[in-house]
């Protein structure tokens, strides 16, 4: 079987029900977790900053926390386009069984159904 041939199955089933539930479920969660994780690093940059910052011969200056915050919007977007494929190849590891049922049943279905593993071997 070629690469190429295996590819295009694969996104020949993405009509399948099963299929799209999976992709649907996975970039939701992902989607979820970078929001959470980006809430998160803003809360606390806005619980570590202060509200201003006296500087000697300068006086308060307050817009450091704007700053900061300005940067971080601007990390978090680029973490979460590098992080988006590894996050969710680690969320679709946890739907690889509702995977593999579907890809069984449309490309396999003469095959006597798989006993899964009993709680010794997980």
């Amino acid at each position: 079987m070629s690469l190429i041939a295996d590819f295009g199955r694969a996104v020949a089933q993405l009509r399948d029900p099963r299929f799209l539930g999976v992709l649907l479920k996975a970039l939701a969660i992902t989607v979820i977790g970078l929001a959470l994780v980006f809430w998160a690093v803003m809360a606390g940059l806005g619980w570590l900053l202060p509200e201003s910052v006296a500087l000697p011969w300068i006086g308060p200056v307050r817009f450091l926390d704007d700053l900061a915050s300005l940067a971080a919007v601007g990390l978090m977007l680029v973490l979460s386009v590098v992080l988006m494929v590894p996050t969710a190849a680690a969320v679709v590891g946890f739907f690889l069984e509702e995977v593999a049922e579907a890809v069984e049943a449309e490309h396999y279905p003469g095959l006597a159904p798989v006993a899964g593993p009993g709680l010794s071997a997980q």
